[in-house]
């Protein structure tokens, strides 16, 4: 896909989703479209841990089977709606839990902000043969979870300065009708220059033309809170609800 700029695009009308499916969005993408990537037993499962390190349960009894999946010490993040309880059974401990906007766009992007159209670069697909260099600017700028396989998820898009990557973002959680944005950063020395808001558009209206609704978390209460915020509702994403990530460990 080109023509970034002012361009519009024709996009078909889709029919609306089942929003119930964004309250425990890991769950229903690792016992549907994304399976073959995930291990699960019963009412439970989670990514293989070279992909991603979180999981899902189908509801509050699957965390009796989540034990399952884990190995004694082996930590997993969970996400749901923030009235979800938090995991309370005797061979699993919760670690922490983080509060995130869950943002969606349900009017297609037809075409870039005011403040994106004079970005000229090119969006450029990624895949194994880019790991390392995704692994190291997500080390670098701390997106949210990022490992070697994360790339398998979805489709990632980068920049290039130099021969650099130094700006990414991508495709995470799919489910019917819904896939999740994530790994949106971008290097220390290329910010300013409107390449995340490039990126985050072009994936979400290459999500829009396959007929599915793109949506985003945003980590409550980090630094970049207020101006990720900022950039994803001026390219029309707006707050959906309010959801929490608990980090759980499997006992030794």
């Amino acid at each position: 896909m080109t023509g970034m700029g002012s361009q519009w695009k024709q996009l078909r009308v889709m029919p609306e989703p089942d929003l119930s499916l964004l309250d425990n969005p890991v769950w229903h993408a690792i016992s549907g479209p994304q399976k073959d990537l995930a291990e699960c037993s019963g009412t439970a499962g989670r990514y293989r841990p070279e992909v991603s390190p979180f999981g899902g349960v189908a509801d509050a009894t699957g965390m009796a089977s989540l034990v399952d999946v884990l190995s004694p010490g082996e930590t997993v993040l969970l996400a749901g709606v923030e009235s979800a309880p938090a995991p309370n059974f005797d061979h699993l401990e919760l670690l922490m839990s983080v509060p995130v906007h869950q943002m969606l766009c349900i009017q297609p992007i037809h075409r870039a902000p005011d403040s994106q159209s004079e970005v000229t670069a090119d969006p450029v697909q990624l895949g194994s043969a880019h790991s390392d260099a995704m692994v190291a600017l997500a080390t670098l700028t701390e997106p949210g979870p990022f490992v070697r396989e994360t790339h398998r998820l979805g489709r990632y898009y980068g920049i290039f300065d130099d021969g650099e990557l130094v700006a990414m973002a991508g495709e995470r959680f799919t489910m019917p009708g819904f896939v999740e944005v994530s790994g949106v950063c971008t290097h220390p020395t290329a910010r300013g220059k409107g390449y995340a808001g490039l990126l985050v558009q072009h994936l979400a209206q290459e999500i829009h033309e396959r007929g599915e609704w793109p949506f985003l978390h945003v980590r409550i209460g980090s630094p970049s809170e207020t101006s990720a915020v900022g950039v994803y509702a001026r390219l029309g994403f707006s707050h959906h609800q309010k959801m929490t990530v608990h980090v759980v460990r499997r006992r030794p």
